[in-house]
């Protein structure tokens, strides 16, 4: 309104008018009251809807300026006519027959009319033109027809005429409700009256923005006979008002008109009397609850009688009442658990009350009938969904929550638990050796699956202190725990910038956990999925908004300093790779460590095959890891780290110096018999390489890295692995380029491809592109091939199409 004051200064009388200001946001309605104000002067902070419509109608179709030949009334005639018979033939243009010619010119050259091919069939240009001339034309008939069922049958029942009559419905509503209350109480007393023009006054009733006075004038017909006109009441409120609102991905349907609100408080006064309507009134609050996530704010004392109403039922169920115990009904029960944790900024004791008790019925169980309920009370607060408000106003008792619910508590020894022999034996599952309690409940794993993302979002000092003490706690129980299959975890140190070393637990199922391409445990893989993502989006934000670089820099700093182990540092591994102008030197670290670069080509090759499993309960959280998956850093560093420190010296540079100092330290440090490290250091360090011309009959030049004698004799000694590794991967270049680049590839290097790729023993998962080589060969070769090699595209390409549906469609992955 601010900016529409500012460009028109000449609407703000208008703006200032309480009953003007929301038509205003129309842009058509803003156009014709800048038309109408060059007409008419004066103020307008005091009219009312219906005056200033009026007043519209006056200046835009009348034109009551221009006189001349009576044209004003046949101006309005001829618009009227058109309009009415338009609604009545229920056709997209109509051909006057009493209309005045020169006042239909008049209004076509005005563009109040529009007229089909210059048949002189016409329609009006804009549907508030309609609207204003169909209830006027319904206002003519009340006149006359005062008497209900006189003035049904006179006015029609076409669509347009029916939606005329809801308009004229709701401006008389804030003019004079008492008419509208009369014409309601005969409508809906007389049986003999088709029921849809009731609904239709109903509905008109209820998209106003206040119809308080029909809930208090109405009050005993909607309580009596078990409240079946009230029930009525909220089946039209939530049927007919509602509007689409678009977003980014998806639309909802929202509640508009003071129908809900009024509806809500009227319930919630008279909520002990209307248990016969306990199962609409739920439908009825789960649409609400649209209102209070999009359209804030909503009234205090709305929300609040909202509230009410949901702890009511609550206590009902917590009470055992027969009613809740039906099947129908548990789902039920979960939406107002859902719905009261949206309550959480007006109701934290009574929340935090529910969640203990929760917790003292798991230890208890003194009413098995509340298992479910009191379940769903728990994995309620600690899902990554629909609990955004309780995450926000309660993460101490969400975080609590989860220690109390993820943590495992192991029975106390007992007779019962020693061996034959009287020796003790841990009985944990694998799943266990984690310390986490459960772990089906956290397939498959992804964000959604727990609150971290949304309380890391909300409450980041919280949020990274949660996730890395838990983690922390589940290696540390991991590494201690007596299990039948366990990984081979050792401790690494690790120097930060400031000289501090530390170290941390370290296995290469630990380094790939953040994937999901490891055995560890899908609690641990859904945290780390959830620490990522936040950290993406906020090294996202911080490349358009410099001054948060130091903020996110902190972050990293103190993940890495605190974790006990590298499943959190490789996920760091990979902001850093993701943003490398964002973290700068905080990254140093990463690249000291041997192992970390052999883990890294392992994850590198593995992201090939990453999937994104259905998940039976968030459908579209398979849409979320997919996209997750395709990040354009997973592959963009083909051996993972090392290719990414090497293309940060040539590219980026920057610290380039720091980088050389760090390489310095860790060839000083560095044991001449670690032949391997030494040929990583040397790979990575762009200092050694060397510049060599291809060959008299080949352009260009090869840069690579120059090695030591030992190394280079380390290296002949697999020189035939190496030499296929290069065939592969001169192969895998070529047939990239001409596939993403449209390059030439001649046949006899798409066939010399293809020979290699038939040998199963020459297959390289890191580098081979077969499907890639299957397209190129259908695309550009189709007609010289011979029928075997044609045969093998078309099934290479089958089989890579089967297996993504069956990714894409198996909903029972990994069991």
């Amino acid at each position: 309104m601010a900016r529409i004051s500012n460009q028109f200064p000449q609407l703000a009388n208008l703006i200032k008018n309480e009953k003007i200001k929301e038509l205003l946001r129309s842009p058509k309605y803003l156009d014709f009251s800048t038309l109408a104000l060059q007409k008419f002067e004066g103020n307008y902070e005091n009219l009312s809807l219906t005056e200033f419509k009026d007043k519209l109608w006056n200046a835009i179709v009348v034109n009551i300026t221009d006189t001349t030949y009576g044209f004003p009334i046949k101006r309005e005639d001829a618009f009227m006519e058109i309009a009415i018979n338009r609604a009545k033939e229920m056709k997209l243009f109509t051909r006057p027959k009493d209309a005045n010619a020169a006042a239909i010119t008049l209004l076509e050259n005005d563009e109040i009319l529009f007229q089909e091919n210059q048949n002189r069939k016409y329609a009006p240009t804009h549907d508030i033109l309609e609207d204003w001339a169909l209830t006027r034309y319904v206002s003519s008939i009340y006149e006359e027809y005062p008497n209900p069922k006189e003035l049904f049958v006179h006015l029609g029942n076409e669509p347009a005429i029916r939606r005329a009559f809801r308009l004229w419905i709701e401006d008389f509503l804030i003019d004079d409700d008492t008419k509208i209350h009369d014409l309601i109480r005969a409508s809906v007393l007389d049986t003999s009256l088709e029921r849809y023009w009731a609904d239709e006054i109903l509905i008109a009733v209820f998209k106003v923005d206040d119809c308080s006075s029909f809930f208090s004038t109405f009050e005993k017909e909607l309580l009596e006979n078990k409240g079946v006109f009230l029930n009525r009441c909220l089946h039209l409120i939530k049927t007919a008002c509602k509007e689409s609102k678009t977003f980014v991905d998806s639309s909802l349907l929202l509640p508009i008109g003071g129908g809900w609100g009024d509806a809500i408080t009227f319930i919630q006064k008279h909520i002990s009397e209307l248990n016969p309507l306990r199962f609409s009134i739920c439908n009825f609050l789960s649409d609400w609850e649209n209102r209070l996530l999009f359209q804030s704010p909503v009234k205090e004392n709305e929300v609040h009688a909202a509230s009410e109403i949901v702890f009511f039922f609550l206590k009902q169920i917590e009470a055992n009442d027969a009613f809740w115990e039906s099947s129908s009904l548990k789902k039920k029960s979960i939406e107002l658990i859902s719905l009261l944790y949206n309550f959480s900024h007006i109701a934290k004791k009574e929340i935090t009350a529910l969640i203990d008790r929760a917790f003292r019925h798991k230890m208890d169980r003194e009413s098995w009938e509340l298992d479910a309920f009191y379940r769903a009370v728990i994995n309620k607060c600690l899902s990554g969904l629909g609990n955004q408000r309780l995450i926000k106003e309660l993460p101490n008792v969400v975080i609590s929550t989860a220690w109390r619910e993820w943590k495992l508590r192991i029975p106390e020894e007992t007779e019962e638990s020693k061996g034959r022999f009287g020796i003790h034996y841990s009985g944990l599952r694998n799943e266990e050796c984690w310390g986490i309690a459960g772990d089906r409940s956290f397939f498959p794993a992804g964000v959604y699956k727990m609150p971290i993302y949304h309380l890391l979002a909300y409450h980041p000092i919280k949020g990274m202190e949660f996730v890395i003490s838990f983690i922390n706690y589940s290696i540390d129980f991991y590494t201690q725990a007596e299990c039948e299959y366990k990984h081979k975890i050792a401790k690494i140190e690790l120097t930060l910038n400031d000289g501090a070393i530390i170290s941390q637990w370290a296995a290469p199922e630990l380094w790939l956990a953040y994937r999901g391409s490891s055995v560890t445990h899908y609690a641990i893989e859904s945290m780390l999925m959830s620490l990522e993502k936040y950290l993406l989006d906020k090294a996202k934000i911080t490349t358009k908004d410099s001054k948060h670089k130091d903020n996110l820099k902190l972050i990293f700093n103190y993940l890495l300093k605190n974790s006990n182990n590298v499943a959190v540092t490789s996920v760091l591994a990979s902001v850093a790779m993701a943003y490398p102008k964002v973290i700068e030197e905080e990254m140093l670290p990463l690249f000291s460590i041997k192992e970390f670069y052999e883990w890294e080509i392992t994850r590198s090759i593995k992201e090939s095959s990453t999937l994104a499993p259905y998940d039976n309960d968030i459908p579209f959280a398979q849409k979320e890891r997919s996209k997750l998956n395709q990040l354009p850093h997973r592959k963009k560093y083909d051996r993972g780290l090392r290719d990414f420190i090497v293309d940060y010296q040539f590219t980026i540079k920057t610290m380039n110096k720091d980088i050389h100092h760090l390489l310095d330290r860790l060839y000083k440090d560095l044991k001449k018999e670690d032949i391997q490290w030494r040929k990583i250091l040397n790979e990575i360090d762009i200092r050694t390489y060397e510049v060599k011309g291809l060959g008299k009959n080949q352009k260009g030049f090869l840069i690579q890295p120059k090695y030591e004698k030992d190394i280079h004799e380390h290296i002949n000694s697999f020189k035939e692995e190496h030499e296929a590794h290069s065939l592969s991967m001169n192969y895998a270049n070529r047939i990239s380029k001409a596939y993403k680049e449209k390059g030439e590839m001649t046949f006899e290097t798409w066939r010399k491809c293809y020979k290699h790729y038939s040998k199963k023993k020459n297959l390289s998962l890191m580098w081979d592109r077969p499907i890639t080589l299957a397209k190129v060969g259908l695309d550009n070769f189709s007609n010289t091939l011979i029928p075997k090699e044609k045969k093998w595209c078309i099934d290479t390409l089958l089989n890579s199409i089967v297996a993504i549906i069956k990714d894409a469609h198996s909903h029972n992955y990994g069991y």
